[in-house]
């Protein structure tokens, strides 16, 4: 039988609370899974079995991030969706870490996070960090990172960055114009979001990132 609780070292108690997903990992077959849904679970993100510190209705797998997932074996998940929740972890290398194991070889990651230039993310208490074009390339191997590298010995997590967007506000009629405007030519290449990074970002503030991320 499946163990359904793990305690972390900040004493959030790990349980998958779904019996049908204890059923799919007992019999080892693949699943998605989002992390950080919140309380408004029910409205995830696509059929996916959901994964929040709150033991809020709707959700799947109670756990803390900062933890390891050790309920989830190795090779498991197929597909990982994450929307504004690692700028809230701590321990995100070793997150990184456990999303890597447990996601089957080829599996893929669609990870969206505040841009460091996100004023709206700086007021959050919670938040413990900000990310930039480069962030997940820490996780790649350098023949796979563009022209400006970055170190990769700090964690074990291999992963190949197929995608990288950058968005914008659309809080009022000038961004709404605007938007479109930049994420198009912004997003054309690595080297035009490195130069909008570089230049251009106290001028127009960017809203978020979305990364894809494959194992």
């Amino acid at each position: 039988m499946l163990t359904c609780v793990r305690r972390s070292p900040k004493g959030v108690a790990m349980k998958i609370v779904n019996e049908e997903l204890q059923l799919i990992i007992q019999n080892n077959h693949s699943f998605g899974l989002e992390l950080g849904c919140g309380p408004s679970a029910s409205a995830s993100h696509g059929h996916l079995y959901r994964l929040d510190i709150g033991d809020f209705q709707g959700v799947d797998i109670v756990a803390d991030l900062n933890s390891p997932l050790d309920l989830i074996p190795t090779g498991i998940v197929s597909y990982v969706y994450s929307r504004h929740t690692l700028e809230h972890i701590h321990n995100l290398i070793g997150l990184m870490e456990e999303l890597h194991r447990i996601l089957e070889a080829g599996g893929t990651m669609r990870i969206i996070v505040p841009h460091f230039s996100n004023n709206y993310g700086y007021w959050d208490p919670t938040h413990v960090r900000q990310f930039g074009i480069g962030s997940m390339y820490y996780f790649s191997e350098s023949h796979h990172q563009p022209k400006r590298k970055v170190p990769s010995f700090y964690s074990s997590a291999r992963f190949r960055v197929t995608k990288i967007s950058v968005g914008f506000y659309r809080e009022d009629w000038l961004e709404r114009l605007l938007a479109p405007v930049l994420e198009r030519l912004i997003n054309r290449s690595w080297s035009a979001q490195l130069f909008y990074e570089r230049r251009i970002t106290s001028l127009f503030r960017a809203s978020e990132f979305e990364f894809i991320l494959q194992k």
